[in-house]
């Protein structure tokens, strides 16, 4: 299904594709490839386009040095769900080998996330070093929560950070959760240029402004935020709990010292999305409020007041409105001010600062029984559910196939009520594998199929014989060697 080349051939050429024959090109032609049992590196020769497969970093930057057009880093691929029918590129580059991209660790001062490490994997990490550095790293429990959030578990589980950070590059307008809570911790971005260059790092914000082409995004830096002092407080809201986009999603991050009146005693990071493609930071909100005090009412007014002159949202068809979506960015900051000193705040506005939580659905109904009324109302355990439920009934399908076995089809009427004068198999009893064809006169004793009872006064014949009395009724049977 491809080829590979890289040291296993006397060609003095170094590139690790440059073996491949033009031949195998021409000729290829792909129905289905199962890359996972394929080589770490691969070239495949799609109708055009190019597909290959790379165990290294610098392997992708080999491949950059070979193309001049479009190319895709592929991950998860799970942009497709958000953008659709965008141009194929010409050269796919799949880097879910290369282990350099999914590595992390801790050294005290910063936490490192592979950037082709999975949403999945991020929660994970995230959450075991919350517990493990709790000082430093317990705001990891947050984002670690907050990316829970995000569209599903089979997303999250081939999604990964790189990946939902290009969607944010590509279009500026997504209101991508993943990016704004990094920078709301004031997380950075190192970017590997090509061999021979050292890697850069760079903010989130300078990051959507880089030219990324032919550049590869190594990891995600995060930053160890004393708990005592400093607090990161993130929401999302959105139509429906999963598989939704905010209409807006915020994230705040607060240094304060607790016993003065939570004095903001560096500026604040207020991070909003779903406003417009150009919107990051409340910049005049951060900047009135670096120095005050949280705990004073006036301070928190002014805020708000400030926060609703420099928000303006855009009118996008099909999503909540403007004037919505500027209201949710103040109830947010507000919610997140009251969270922050719950105790202090008065017991009818307390609520206010509190997330909303949805316990599993229940539902009990009650009802009189009189025994009376035996068996009505009476309570009654299907005979059959223990044997179903455990998986013990038997069904057609789990019987064991038997010698000279049959299959039959029932044919029935399209008409009803309706006379019958005659039924005419001969066309199915052409079809190799086809046995009989039997009807009502076919039937020995009486034909009919069921008992008098006082619920049932009435027989009910097996096959119509001279009257249908419904459309959908049995008219005889058919008998064949096979199901089909």
């Amino acid at each position: 299904s491809g080829t590979q080349c890289y040291g296993r051939c006397a060609s003095k050429k170094q590139g690790l594709y440059d073996c491949v024959r033009k031949e195998e090109e021409d000729d290829f032609e792909v129905d289905f490839i199962e890359t996972a049992l394929a080589s770490t590196s691969l070239r495949i020769g799609l109708r055009g386009s190019f597909w290959y497969r790379v165990g290294e970093v610098r392997e992708i930057f080999e491949i950059f040095d070979m193309i001049n057009g479009s190319y895709q880093l592929v991950g998860g691929n799970t942009a497709e769900g958000v953008y659709k029918g965008l141009p194929k590129p010409n050269v796919f580059i799949d880097i879910n080998a290369v282990a350099e991209l999914k590595a992390h660790y801790f050294d005290g001062n910063w936490l490192s996330l592979g950037a082709n490490m999975t949403l999945t994997e991020a929660i994970v990490v995230l959450s075991a070093v919350a517990q493990e550095y709790p000082q430093s790293m317990a705001y990891g429990q947050v984002l670690a929560d907050h990316i829970k959030q995000i569209a599903n578990v089979p997303v999250r589980n081939v999604g990964t950070l790189a990946g939902n950070l290009s969607i944010k590059h590509q279009h500026n307008e997504f209101p991508s959760d993943l990016f704004l809570i990094l920078e709301t911790v004031g997380a950075e971005i190192i970017i590997d240029l090509g061999m021979g260059y050292d890697p850069q790092t760079m903010p989130l914000q300078m990051y959507l402004q880089t030219d990324m082409y032919k550049k590869v995004i190594r990891s995600i830096i995060l930053p160890a935020l004393d708990c005592n002092n400093t607090i990161i407080k993130t929401y999302k809201i959105t139509p429906r709990a999963q598989n939704a986009h905010a209409y807006v999603n915020a994230g705040f991050r607060f240094r304060v010292d607790k016993v003065n009146r939570y004095h903001v005693i560096e500026c604040p990071r207020i991070v909003y999305g779903g406003i417009n493609g150009n919107f990051i930071h409340a910049n005049q909100t951060e900047s009135f409020l670096t120095n005050s005090f949280l705990q004073d009412e006036n301070v928190i007014q002014k805020a708000l007041d400030i926060l609703s002159t420099e928000v303006n949202p855009d009118h996008k068809l099909l999503e909540a409105s403007p004037a919505y979506r500027a209201g949710l960015t103040q109830s947010l900051f507000y919610k997140a001010v009251l969270s922050l000193f719950p105790e202090e705040v008065k017991a009818n506005y307390r609520l206010g600062g509190e997330l909303l939580k949805r316990p599993l659905s229940s539902g009990k109904q009650d009802y009189e029984v009189s025994s009376e009324s035996n068996p009505v109302h009476k309570p009654v355990i299907k005979l059959e559910a223990q044997a179903q439920c455990a998986g013990e009934a038997e069904y057609v399908y789990d019987m064991p196939i038997a010698a000279n076995e049959v299959f039959a089809q029932l044919v029935i009427s399209r008409h009803g009520p309706a006379q019958l004068s005659s039924v005419d198999p001969s066309p199915a009893l052409r079809i190799p594998g086809v046995l009989s064809f039997f009807s009502a006169k076919d039937v020995p004793g009486r034909n009919v199929f069921t008992v008098l009872h006082p619920f049932m006064p009435d027989e009910e014949p097996l096959f119509a014989d001279k009257i249908i009395l419904y459309a959908g009724q049995a008219v005889g049977m058919v008998v064949a060697t096979t199901q089909e």
